[in-house]
C-alpha cells in the first residue's frame, strides 16, 4: 500500500499505527514503515489526537478550532491544549464534555472503588493472543474511586534521600528500600512488603512504550509479605505439576534447548506486547488524567490527601499483622514519571516538589505464586512524612490493563475510574484497536503462532532463574559488553519508531545483532529475576521475559549492568538476604 500517498483505502494514520505496532513489537517487519513512508511514535499526542477523533471524542469532526483537518494541526497547538492548567476554583472539561454542565467542585472523600459499569468490547476490538491464535478479550470496565492505589515509604534515616524544603533529592544508581501497601481494587486485593528500587533517568530516544513524556523512572522489586486471605497459585499448581512430570530426558532436553525456549519467547512476548499496549492505553482517560494533574496549579487538595492518610494508616496495620519471615511472593517493574518539568535533573540525581501532583505510570509483573501483568496510569504525590521521617510516594491508578493466570488460562480486563478517584468524568471508550489489516494479521499470526509452538514444544528449565549469571550465558565480559548490545538494540527500536527507516536487506544485520543485545538482556536479567525461596517452581516465562525487556529497553545504555550485575541487591532486606 501507499500510505503517504492517498491512493490506500487506509488513511496515512491507520498506514503508521498498523506499521508501527508490527514494527515496534517484531523487528523483521520494520520494513513497513518505509513502505508507509510515515514516522512518528505511536505514543506521541499526535496519535492522541488522531485516536479522539476517529471515537468521536475529539470534537469538530476530528478538526481543530480553525477548521483543518486533525493530520494538519500544528503539534504545538494540540500540546497547548493538553497541558494547560485551569484556575483553581474551576474544575477541567474534556473536549468531550465542554459543552455539558460542568461537574460539582465541592470536595468529596472517594468511596471505596467498586465495579459500576461493564462496557461492551467495541464488537470484539480489544484483545490479546499470547498464543498467536486465540483471542483473549480486554474488556473495559468504569468503576467508582481509584482503580488502585499504591503508598511506598522509602525512611530518610536508611536511604540516601535528602528532604530540603519543598523538594527532595533521590540520587541515580542507588538501591532505596522501604516498605510498601497496595489496594487492588480491581481484584479485592490489599497487601504489604518491601520495595527495593533504583532511580534512573529514562530513556528518552527511543521514546518509552508507555509515554512520551517521561523521564524519571524507578526500576523496582516487590516482596510481599501479608496478604489477607490465599494468594492466588494457579501458576503455582500448573508449574509443579509440569516439573514432577518431567522425565530425566525432558530435563536434558531442557537444559539443552534452554537458549531456542528464550528465543521463541522473547518472540511471542514481541508480539502481544504491542496488544497489550493498545488494550491499556485509553486516550480519552490518558488526557483526563494529565489535565486533573494539572488542575489547581499541582497542588493537592484536602480530599486527596485524606487517600494518603488513609493509605498510611493502612500501611501500619498490615506491617503490625506481618509475621511472615519470607515473602510469599515477588513481583518486578518499573514506575514513570511524566513532568519533568517540575523537576532538576543533575548528573547524579533528580530533585523532585513535594506535595504536587505528577503523572505515573507502572508497568508490573507478578511471577510466584501466580503469573499476571498490570499496566497502570493515574497521579502520584511525593510527601515528607514528619511522623515516619519517610520520603513517601503515593500513587492513585485511574486505569489499570490486567492480563491474570486463571483455572481457564489467561484473562485480560482493562479498568478506568475517575482521575481524581472522586469526581472526575470519565470519557468514552479510545483505546487503539487490536484487529490488524487483512494484509498484515495473516504474517503476524503466522509468526507468532510458530513460535509460540516452538517454545511449548521445548520443556521448561527450573533450575535456570537460580543459576549464577555466569552459569547462565553472562561472564563478567557479556556483562562489560551490556552498554554497546543495548545501544545496538535502542538503535533498532528508534527506527521502528521511525526516526530513520531501513529496506528489509538493510535489516537481516540488524536482525542478528538484535537477537544477540536481546539474548544479553535476558541471560544477565535472571539475577534481577532470581526467586528468593529455593522451593519454588519457576520458570522464565514470556510475560516475564516481557516485563525484564521493558525495564531494561526503558535504560540508558551505562545503567543496564547496575540493574542485572547481581541478585544481593534486590534480595536483601533488612540487611537480610533472602535468596540463596
Amino acid at each position: 500500500f501507499e500510505g503517504h500517498s492517498g491512493s490506500s483505502t487506509l488513511s496515512n494514520g491507520t498506514a503508521f499505527h498498523t506499521c508501527a505496532m508490527v514494527a515496534k513489537w517484531l523487528p523483521l517487519a520494520a520494513a513497513c514503515l518505509a513502505w508507509a513512508g510515515v514516522g512518528g511514535d505511536s505514543n506521541s499526542d499526535a496519535q492522541l489526537q488522531q485516536q479522539q477523533c476517529r471515537s468521536g471524542s475529539g470534537g469538530g469532526g476530528c478538526a481543530d478550532d480553525s477548521g483543518a483537518p486533525a493530520d494538519e494541526v500544528d503539534a504545538s497547538l494540540l500540546q497547548a491544549r493538553v497541558d494547560r492548567v485551569v484556575a483553581a476554583d474551576a474544575w477541567p472539561e474534556p473536549r468531550w464534555r465542554r459543552e455539558r454542565a460542568p461537574a460539582p467542585a465541592e470536595p468529596c472523600t472517594p468511596a471505596p472503588a467498586r465495579p459500576s459499569k461493564l462496557a461492551p468490547d467495541s464488537a470484539g476490538e480489544h484483545f490479546i493472543q499470547m498464543d498467536g491464535k486465540t483471542k483473549t478479550p480486554a474488556p473495559r470496565q468504569e468503576m467508582q474511586g481509584f482503580v488502585r492505589e499504591l503508598l511506598i515509604k522509602y525512611p530518610l534515616r536508611s536511604n540516601p534521600i535528602k528532604v530540603n524544603g519543598k523538594t527532595a533529592y533521590i540520587p541515580f544508581g542507588s538501591i532505596l528500600e522501604g516498605e510498601y501497601s497496595r489496594n487492588a481494587h480491581t481484584q479485592d486485593q490489599q497487601d504489604y512488603g518491601v520495595e527495593k528500587a533504583m532511580a534512573f533517568v529514562s530513556n528518552d530516544n527511543p521514546k518509552s512504550m508507555l509515554s512520551d513524556r517521561v523521564k524519571l523512572a524507578f526500576a523496582e522489586k516487590s516482596h510481599t509479605f501479608y496478604f489477607p486471605g490465599e494468594m492466588p497459585h494457579v501458576t503455582k499448581d500448573r508449574l509443579v505439576a509440569d516439573q514432577s512430570a518431567q522425565s530425566p530426558e525432558m530435563k536434558q532436553q531442557a537444559t539443552a534447548m534452554r537458549q531456542a525456549k528464550l528465543t521463541a519467547l522473547a518472540g511471542s512476548a514481541s508480539v502481544y506486547g504491542g496488544q497489550i499496549v493498545n488494550a491499556g492505553k485509553d486516550w480519552n482517560q490518558i488526557e483526563a488524567i494529565r489535565e486533573f494533574v494539572a488542575s489547581e496549579g499541582g497542588a493537592m487538595t484536602q480530599a486527596l490527601w485524606q487517600n494518603v492518610d488513609r493509605s498510611n494508616s493502612e500501611l501500619k496495620q498490615r506491617a503490625a499483622k506481618t509475621t511472615a519471615k519470607t515473602p510469599f511472593g515477588s513481583s518486578i517493574g518499573c514506575i514513570h514519571f511524566e513532568n519533568p518539568e517540575v523537576m532538576n535533573f543533575t548528573a547524579d540525581g533528580v530533585q523532585v516538589p513535594l506535595d504536587h501532583k505528577i503523572v505515573a505510570w507502572r508497568g508490573r509483573v507478578a511471577q510466584y505464586p501466580n503469573e499476571e501483568y498490570q499496566m497502570s496510569n493515574g497521579f502520584a504525590v511525593f510527601s515528607h512524612n514528619t511522623e515516619s521521617d519517610s520520603l513517601d510516594v503515593y500513587i492513585g491508578f485511574a486505569s489499570v490493563f490486567e492480563l491474570v493466570d486463571a483455572i481457564p488460562g489467561m484473562v485480560a480486563k482493562f479498568s478506568v475510574g475517575p482521575a481524581d478517584g472522586d469526581k472526575w468524568p470519565i470519557g468514552p471508550e479510545s483505546r487503539n484497536s487490536s484487529v490488524l489489516p487483512p494484509f498484515v494479521a495473516p504474517f503476524v499470526e503466522a509468526v507468532s503462532s510458530a513460535v509460540h509452538t516452538m517454545a511449548e514444544s521445548v520443556p521448561t528449565d527450573y533450575t535456570y532463574l537460580r543459576l549464577e549469571r555466569q552459569d547462565a550465558g553472562c561472564p563478567d565480559d557479556m556483562l562489560s559488553s551490556l552498554p554497546g548490545q543495548s545501544q545496538t538494540m535502542l538503535d533498532l527500536m528508534r527506527v521502528a519508531q521511525g526516526e530513520a527507516v531501513m529496506s528489509p536487506l538493510e535489516m537481516i544485520p540488524s536482525m542478528g545483532a538484535a537477537y544477540q543485545s536481546a539474548m544479553g538482556w535476558l541471560n544477565c536479567a535472571i539475577e534481577f529475576l532470581r526467586p528468593v525461596n529455593n522451593n519454588e517452581s519457576v520458570r522464565f516465562g514470556s510475560l516475564q521475559i516481557m516485563g525484564v525487556i521493558h525495564v531494561i529497553s526503558e535504560l540508558l545504555p551505562n545503567d543496564v549492568a547496575k540493574i542485572v550485575a547481581a541478585h544481593e541487591v534486590w534480595n536483601t532486606v533488612n540487611g537480610t538476604l533472602l535468596s540463596r
